[in-house]
């Protein structure tokens, strides 16, 4: 199954209470420090819509790899 991008603002919204939501600037360095997988194109942070928060991106696709066995 393909990735799907989404905006760092969707992700977050999904991802956090209201109350307990990082900063975009959180975001970007998660993306550029492997934290979470993404992408930034043209000044945008947008994440793949499969990532967790709290889980790393390497052991998110390790999870994904595992449950299509």
């Amino acid at each position: 199954m393909k990735q799907k991008l989404m905006k760092a603002t969707k992700w977050v919204n999904r991802e956090f209470a209201k109350d307990s939501q990082p900063s975009l600037v959180t975001v970007r360095k998660w993306i550029q420090n492997g934290v979470i997988a993404g992408r930034m194109i043209n000044g945008g942070a947008y994440v793949f819509d499969d990532q967790s928060a709290g889980l790393d991106s390497h052991v998110n696709k390790i999870v994904k790899d595992l449950m299509r066995l």
